[in-house]
Parts: structure tokens; C-alpha cells; sequence
């Protein structure tokens, strides 16, 4: 009976620690989204390389919404309603998608939020194109 006692009392602090609520309210809102979906191409040919994605950059948020590049160089999803910084990456990479960006022929520009020159104003509904090739 001792360990169920102190399992459930260890359990209760990981619950209450864990659900501490974000640092007293200085949280940003959540962004509404929305479905959007597009093509992503490198010179003008749909984008072929597995393992990449489009994130779109909510302006003045830290984090972004991240869609997978499927099959012709397609995706779909809900991405933050509103003015975005586009950026493609590998996706699961530890490098963050950098260097196999270039293999795949993504210009280095388009893989870092800080850099981008890709942007989206993003509405229900919107169809992207982004062109990333070098």
C-alpha cells in the first residue's frame, strides 16, 4: 500500500506541476487558422524531394505551423490566419532542414524565418505557390 500512496502523490505533483498554467497569463492568444493548400516548386517543377515541409510564420509569434510537402510538391492544412513569413524545411531534421535543403535545391534564404523572402496573406480558402529553387 506504500507504493500506491506514493505513486499517486508523485503523480499529483507532476499534474500540478505540469499544469501551471504558462507564467501568469503573458501567454500569447492562440492564432485562429484555417485550411490553405498549394504547390511548392524548384524552378518551375513540382518540388520532389521526401521529408520537407512549409511553415508558416505567424507574424511577431516565436513559433510557427509546419504542413508536410507530399507528392507533386503539394500540401494542405490549416495553417494562422493572417500575414505570414514562409520557410521549407526538412522536417525531423537536427539541423533544422539546412543542410538538406541545399541538396534537395531550396535556396538557403527560404529556410530560416529571419531570412525568407517568401510570405503569405492567409485567408479560408487561399492557394499558395512558392517557388524556392536555385
Amino acid at each position: 500500500m506504500t507504493n500506491y500512496r506514493f505513486s499517486a502523490l508523485l503523480l499529483a505533483l507532476l499534474f500540478a506541476v505540469g499544469c501551471g498554467g504558462g507564467g501568469g497569463g503573458t501567454d500569447p492568444e492562440p492564432i485562429p487558422t484555417t485550411s490553405v493548400s498549394g504547390t511548392v516548386t524548384v524552378k518551375g517543377q513540382p518540388f520532389k524531394e521526401p521529408g520537407f515541409g512549409v511553415t508558416f510564420w505567424p507574424d511577431g509569434r516565436p513559433a510557427g505551423t509546419t504542413l508536410p510537402i507530399g507528392e507533386g510538391g503539394k500540401f494542405s492544412g490549416e495553417a494562422p490566419i493572417g500575414s505570414c513569413k514562409v520557410t521549407i524545411v526538412a522536417v525531423g531534421s537536427d539541423e533544422g532542414g539546412h543542410a538538406a535543403s541545399g541538396e534537395a535545391g531550396i535556396l538557403e534564404v527560404y529556410t530560416s524565418d529571419a531570412t525568407t523572402k517568401l510570405t503569405a496573406d492567409v485567408a479560408e480558402g487561399k492557394t499558395f505557390e512558392f517557388e524556392v529553387g536555385q
